[in-house]
């Protein structure tokens, strides 16, 4: 089979123009623009340095709003509002850094191929030595020989949201509570009166009554009716960052079935039910009605139900009829049933014993309070009958901030990768062969004397030592039998990619699937919980009291807690780009094979980084952007997956009156967090993303190279070079083929046996196809 020259041009995907090729109405700005490496690498100087100037920006804006709201900690609030703002908010950050992130991991993954490559110089000094270096991949086996800088870049989020943790007290009232009604002040005295030294009239069961102080009661002083009763006057009018609204029973029921509870706080059930009548209400070890404590004792005095130290008025003429504090625990118990959160919302069905080890049928937080929703019409709490309730809506239940020692490592980190590429740019005199094509081009253009009567070797023939044989023996090896083979792409890339890369891919799985197995035991042996629902009901990057890690030893409070955390939930990240980095040199072999294995089957300009003449341009993902654009997309897909499957979780608690942590340090030990919570479902979502990312992997190695095509290069230098000894005068910038050179009488030898030795190269002229079982040198 014959060629001639053609002009066929075909497959060029949004290449590099050439000089001459550039549109005349962009003027002088595209005339001065660099191309071939230097374009890869401004780029990557553009990238880096708008993500500096936008870290820097966020870094004072950020400083200046802390210090105005009087925080001078490493940690700086930048917002607060309602926690679906700010997760929109948030979730459109996460967006944008790894869109950006993604850029600069192809950007970066780019210039590491660009600097990394060798020189005509550093190959010529390789081959010398019996040695091959790799071409137009990323490759850490050429730094020994090469004198550019190398530059590693790591991109970190700084950005996390902090969510609040409301306790609250639950007041049972009658509907003139909120008409400013007045109540028993003996047993609710004002906020400002109330003190661990406060008496209490406690009724017993034999009808006696007995004094007993706040303390000894282990009541504390949160609840505070009077405020409350003063902000009821105005429903619907924002004071304070707090509002009072009307809900109904309802609608009630799943505001506060929730844990952490960010968007509400006190909550007013409204009730028609009179202590007096209340017989279901049990306040003593043997669960005597409240009715018959009532009728026991004086009309007016407190009674404190056993167990959940409820405050209770027998007084007939008070509005105000009960008090529970409830303290919203994030941190788990331990005991399931020490993790009844919201319990009182149930407290009517499920009876439980606080101290006891064994599990209730159901449990309010296991979901039972949709039951309660089911039947709201009806619903009771502690024989109370509910009407309505009047719940107060918290405006800034969430609030973003920004790790700023964090930010000032991002951008130091930006300012060196800045200041080095622009550095290389400027003075990097070299021109670094970064693809196939331009190893072709210089080659063709000027042999390499150690390649030569070596046309058929592969990359795994040089991988065994056939130059440095053919160095130290000074004689070429023994012509070489043409076999038509029906390759496949994987066979180009050699084992030790496939290894590394697939060994790291199974790895990186194996560990998911066992923090999966892991987390799923323990949803299912500390909290009964388990199934698709449950999952599905956990989702993605929710804080939730199931699913936060505790009990590892890193600092839980503090902005040390906050860095080190933070750390850790990005770690993931950090691996994926390890493992992008070896996937993408995959990938880009696979690619390399089928563009070299080409030439053998039709003529083509070779694809270079300064194209001349009929000469391609190269891509800037150094592969075919049909499949470079959608590994990066898929890359970052990945990244948002494994961000909402490990994430940061920091919960403030709060007290009834908004006081936090700084205000009192004992709101740490239950109601607030610093840790990292998991998503089985993000798990799930990343294994599946993996295994689909393996499969398209494995699928391009599968696929079957043309027969009758070039000897499998690779990315070897040596492979690709033997293959250039072309007929004088060939041309690296006008098109060419690969094949059989005929008349070449210089490239022809002739065995004692009279067998003629052929010579396969790339020409400009015409060549023929390889013959099965001819020997060719």
């Amino acid at each position: 089979m014959g060629s001639g020259p053609s002009d066929d041009d075909t497959g060029t995907l949004l290449k590099h123009s050439s000089p001459k090729g550039r549109s005349s109405f962009l003027g002088p700005l595209t005339r001065r623009m660099p191309d071939g490496w230097r374009f890869g690498v401004t780029v990557g100087v553009a990238l880096s340095l708008c993500t500096l100037i936008t870290n820097i920006v966020v870094l004072a804006v950020a400083s200046a709003i802390a210090s105005r709201n009087g925080h001078h900690s490493n940690i700086a609030t930048i917002r607060t509002g309602p926690c679906s703002d700010i997760d929109h908010i948030q979730f459109g950050i996460h967006l944008a850094i790894n869109a950006v992130s993604t850029l600069l991991l192809g950007a970066s993954n780019y210039c590491m191929q660009c600097l990394s490559a060798p020189t005509r110089e550093d190959i010529d000094r390789a081959h010398g030595q019996g040695k091959w270096l790799d071409i137009g991949v990323p490759s850490m086996k050429n730094f020994s020989h090469i004198k550019s800088i190398k530059l590693l870049f790591c991109y970190n989020s700084t950005f996390f949201v902090s969510t609040a943790n409301n306790s609250y007290d639950v007041y049972f009232a009658t509907e003139d509570f909120q008409k400013g009604a007045s109540f028993d002040s003996n047993t609710f005295p004002p906020y400002s009166d109330f003190t661990d030294s406060t008496n209490f009239i406690v009724g017993l069961e034999d009808g006696t009554t007995e004094v007993r102080t706040a303390s000894y009661l282990n009541i504390d002083e949160r609840h505070d009716p009077y405020s409350i009763q003063s902000k009821m006057e105005n429903l619907g009018v924002w004071n304070n960052g707090s509002l009072f609204e009307r809900r109904n029973n309802s609608d009630c029921i799943q505001d506060y079935a929730k844990t952490p509870l960010s968007d509400r706080r006190n909550v007013i059930l409204v009730t028609s039910t009179l202590p007096s009548d209340n017989q279901e209400m049990g306040v003593t070890a043997e669960r005597a009605g409240m009715a018959s404590s009532c009728e026991k004792n004086s009309p007016s005095f407190a009674i404190v139900s056993s167990g959940d130290n409820r405050l209770v008025s027998c007084d007939a003429n008070s509005s105000l009829l009960s008090v529970y504090p409830y303290t919203s625990n994030i941190i788990p118990a331990g005991a399931p049933v020490l993790d009844n959160w919201y319990n009182w919302i149930c407290s009517q069905d499920v009876e439980y014993d606080n101290y006891g080890s064994d599990r209730p049928a159901s449990l309010c937080g296991d979901g039972y309070w949709q039951d309660m929703r089911s039947s709201a019409s009806d619903w009771k709490v502690w024989g109370f009958k509910i009407e309505y309730c009047i719940s107060e809506k918290m405006e800034n239940g969430c609030s973003l901030n920004v790790a700023k020692s964090l930010m000032i490592v991002v951008i130091l980190a930006n300012t060196v990768k800045v200041v080095v590429l622009t550095i290389v740019i400027v003075k990097v005199k070299d021109s670094p062969l970064t693809t196939i094509g331009d190893a072709a081009a210089s080659f063709i253009r000027k042999r390499d004397t150690t390649t030569r009567g070596m046309c058929l070797l592969t990359q795994r023939d040089f991988a065994h030592g056939y130059i440095n044989a053919a160095r130290l023996s000074g004689q070429p090896p023994a012509p070489k039998t043409y076999r038509t083979r029906k390759n496949r792409a994987a066979t180009a890339t050699g084992k030790t990619r496939w290894v590394i890369t697939g060994s790291l891919a199974i790895l990186c799985i194996v560990i998911i699937l066992s923090l999966l197995a892991y987390a799923l035991s323990q949803l299912r042996s500390k909290f009964g919980r388990s199934g698709l629902s449950f999952i599905k009901e956990l989702g993605l990057g929710k804080t939730t009291p199931y699913n936060m890690i505790t009990g590892w030893h890193i600092p839980s409070s503090g902005d040390a807690a906050v860095v080190a955390t933070v750390l850790i939930a990005n770690l993931p990240q950090l691996l994926l780009s390890f493992i992008y980095f070896f996937l993408n040199g995959l990938i880009t072999k696979l690619s390399l094979a089928k563009e070299w294995s080409a030439y053998a089957h039709r003529r083509a300009a070779l694809r270079v980084s300064h194209p001349r003449g009929s000469q391609r341009g190269t891509y800037f993902l150094q592969v075919p952007y049909r499949v470079g654009v959608p590994l990066m997309l898929f890359s970052g897909v990945l990244h948002l997956i494994i961000s909402q499957s490990i994430f940061f979780v920091k919960v403030d608690g709060r007290d009834a009156h908004g006081a936090d942590g700084d205000d009192d340090a004992s709101l740490n030990a239950a109601t607030s967090a610093v840790t990292c919570g998991f998503s089985p479902l993000g798990m799930i979502l990343t294994v599946v993303a993996a295994a689909v990312l393996s499969v398209f992997t494995v699928a391009l190695g599968l696929r079957r190279l043309r027969p009758g095509g070039m000897p499998l290069a690779g990315s070897c230098s040596a492979a690709i070079a033997a293959a250039c000894h072309g007929p004088e005068g060939t041309d690296e910038c006008r098109p060419v083929m690969w094949g059989v050179v005929p008349g070449e009488e210089e490239e022809v030898v002739e065995m004692e046996d009279g067998e003629v030795i052929g010579h396969c190269a790339f020409s400009n002229g015409t060549v023929d196809a390889p013959v099965d079982g001819r020997m060719y040198a």
